[in-house]
């Protein structure tokens, strides 16, 4: 590969290279809960693919900036794409329809989205503010975490999160 471009490469766990090939500049990839799809983000395109042969499925353009976080809806049907800042992006993946975009007044980090992608979960370092998808208002905010905030998750019934924190 050029130099700064990424070399993809997708393995069985017991070593067997299914695929490889030059990417661009790739950031990010994530990997569908069902195991069926995967995608990967190099500067503003993502890809999504077939995990079984590594084929393209769809493309994904209009990304301002690099996606820095990638995640798939619980059944395989959006994904959701951010960066560092201000900007979400929710997709259709069957159409590549840019569904739903968030964008926020303040510099946050998107963490988390809940399992049925009605919330999104954010911090500004010491709040988590939640977000409703559908709309992009902010529904609640968690205030005054005594340590910065490395991680969120939400449980699948989506009654529960859970943050790491950082001293």
């Amino acid at each position: 590969s050029k130099s700064g471009e990424t070399n993809i490469k997708q393995w069985q766990i017991d070593g067997t290279l299914l695929s490889q090939e030059d990417f661009g500049h790739a950031g990010v990839t994530a990997i569908s809960k069902s195991g069926r799809l995967f995608a990967i983000a190099a500067n503003d395109t993502i890809q999504i693919r077939d995990v079984a042969n590594g084929e393209i499925i769809r493309t994904l353009k209009g990304h301002e900036y690099f996606v820095n976080n990638l995640m798939f809806s619980p059944d395989d049907e959006t994904l959701l794409a951010t960066r560092h800042g201000n900007k979400a992006n929710i997709w259709n993946i069957q159409d590549g329809v840019l569904i739903q975009t968030i964008e926020i007044e303040f510099e946050e980090t998107f963490k988390s989205i809940s399992p049925d992608m009605t919330i999104l979960a954010s911090t500004n370092g010491t709040d988590i503010n939640l977000w409703n998808v559908s709309n992009g208002t902010l529904a609640n905010t968690l205030l005054g975490q005594p340590s910065r905030i490395k991680h969120i998750k939400f449980s699948m019934d989506r009654k529960t999160l859970a943050a790491i924190l950082e001293d």
